[in-house]
C-alpha cells in the first residue's frame, strides 16, 4: 500500500484495520476493524487522512459489496458514507467512484448485484446525513445530478425492490433539503414514471407501495416545477380506474376470499399522493380540477360498494381499500376545501361505504361518522 503524508500512527492504524476487514476471518476481529476505520476517518481532525486515503480506501472496499456475510455487509453504508462525507468540500471523486461501481457491478449475477446497488445507495444516503448534520449539505449538490441520473439508471434496471426500498427515504432527504431538492428537477419525470409503475405493480407488497406513494407527496418542489405532469398523470390513472372492471356481484365462497378491489386501491392511493404533491394551491387552482376531481370521486362512490360487497367476511384487501379510498377522500378536502363542495355527495358516500357491509362492527361505524364529519368541517360553509 502506498505511503501516504499523515501521521505515522494514523496511517498504520488505518492500514491494519483496512487489511483485517477486508481478508475473510474471523467475524468479531472483522466487525472490529470497521468500528475501528469508522471512528477513525469520522473524526475532524482526520479529514486530510480520510482524503489522502481516498482511493486506496475504495480500491480496498469495493469488493465488499459483494460481502456474502451479512454482518459485514451491513456496516458498508455506514463506512463508506463516513469516507464519503470526509472529502467534503469536494466530494465529485467520490461521486464518480459511486457511479463507476453501480456500472462495474452491472455484470455480477442478479442477487449480488441487486445487494451491491443496494448498498450504495444507502451509502450514499448516509453520506449525505452526516454532510445535513455538519450543515455542508451544498457540497453534494455538484455532483448529486450525475448520481441520480445513475439511481434512475439502476431502479429501471433493478429486478428486486431492494433498489427501490433504499432509494425512498434518499429522495425524501434529498427533497427535504433547499440545498439539493433542485438537482431532482430535471430527472423528476423520469423518476415519477418509475416510481408509479412499482406502485401500482401489484406483485409489489401495499406496505412498500404506501411507502412510495408516501414519498411521491413529498417531493412537492419537484411537482411544482412540473405541475402539468402531475395534472397529467392523475388524468392517465383516472382513465385507467374508471376502466377497471367491475367485481363479480355474487361473492367467493369462504373458502376463497375475493381479493377485492387491489388496483382500485393502488389507483386511488397514487392519485392522493400527486395531489398531495402538487399542494393545495397547484391542484386546486388548475383549470381541469374540477372535472378531475369530480370523476376521482364518483368513482370511488360507485364502485366502492360493488367492490366491498364481494368480502364475505370483511378481507384484508377489502380494509386496505377502505383504507386507501378514506385517505384519498380526506387528502382531496385538505387540499380543495370548499372547492370539495360540488362533489360532496359522492366524497360522503365513499368514507360511508364501510357501513352498508353487513356485521359492520361498532369502531368502523363510528370511524366512518368521524370522517364524514370532519369531510363537512373542511368544506365549512361552502355546502
Amino acid at each position: 500500500m502506498q505511503r501516504v503524508d499523515h501521521r505515522h500512527d494514523d496511517y498504520e492504524s488505518l492500514t491494519a484495520a483496512l487489511r483485517i476487514l477486508c481478508n475473510p476471518g474471523d467475524t468479531s476481529k472483522r466487525l472490529a476493524a470497521a468500528a475501528t476505520l469508522k471512528s477513525l476517518l469520522s473524526r475532524a481532525d482526520r479529514r486530510e487522512l480520510a482524503q489522502q486515503s481516498l482511493p486506496i480506501l475504495l480500491q480496498n472496499l469495493e469488493p465488499l459489496l459483494a460481502e456474502s456475510a451479512e454482518q459485514i455487509s451491513r456496516q458498508m453504508p455506514p463506512l463508506l458514507g463516513v469516507i464519503g462525507a470526509a472529502q467534503r468540500p469536494e466530494l465529485r471523486g467520490f461521486g464518480h467512484w459511486l457511479i463507476d461501481a453501480a456500472q462495474r457491478m452491472s455484470g455480477l449475477a442478479d442477487s449480488i448485484r441487486q445487494s451491491a446497488w443496494r448498498m450504495l445507495v444507502l451509502t450514499l444516503h448516509e453520506c449525505l446525513s452526516s454532510l445535513i448534520r455538519e450543515r455542508s449539505a451544498e457540497c453534494a449538490a455538484v455532483v448529486l445530478p450525475d448520481l441520480l441520473g445513475c439511481l434512475r439508471w439502476m431502479l429501471g434496471s433493478s429486478s428486486g425492490p431492494s433498489v427501490l426500498a433504499a432509494l425512498l427515504p434518499l429522495l425524501t432527504t434529498i427533497a427535504s433539503q433547499p440545498e439539493l431538492a433542485p438537482t431532482l428537477v430535471p430527472h423528476f419525470p423520469e423518476l415519477v414514471d418509475l416510481l408509479l409503475g412499482w406502485a401500482l405493480n401489484a406483485t409489489v407488497k401495499p406496505g412498500l407501495a404506501a411507502e412510495v406513494n408516501l414519498t411521491l407527496s413529498s417531493l412537492g418542489g419537484a411537482w411544482t416545477a412540473h405541475p402539468t405532469l402531475g395534472l397529467a398523470l392523475v388524468r392517465h390513472m383516472l382513465e385507467d380506474m374508471e376502466a377497471l372492471p367491475l367485481a363479480p356481484e355474487a361473492p367467493s365462497p369462504a373458502s376463497m376470499p375475493a381479493q377485492v378491489g387491489p388496483q382500485l386501491a393502488r389507483f386511488t392511493s397514487s392519485i392522493a399522493a400527486i395531489v398531495s404533491g402538487l399542494g393545495a394551491h397547484l391542484y386546486a387552482s388548475a383549470a381541469e380540477q374540477p372535472e378531475l376531481t369530480s370523476r376521482w370521486m364518483q368513482c370511488l362512490a360507485s364502485r366502492l360498494p360493488v367492490e366491498l360487497a364481494g368480502a364475505r367476511p370483511l378481507v384484508s384487501s377489502a380494509s386496505e381499500l377502505i383504507a386507501a379510498a378514506e385517505s384519498s377522500v380526506m387528502i382531496a378536502a385538505e387540499a380543495l376545501r370548499g372547492k370539495l363542495a360540488p362533489c360532496h355527495g359522492a366524497a360522503a358516500r365513499a368514507v360511508l361505504a364501510p357501513l352498508h357491509l353487513p356485521n359492520c362492527r361498532t369502531a368502523e361505524i363510528l370511524r366512518a361518522l368521524s370522517l364524514h364529519e370532519a369531510l363537512l368541517r373542511l368544506q365549512g360553509s361552502s355546502l
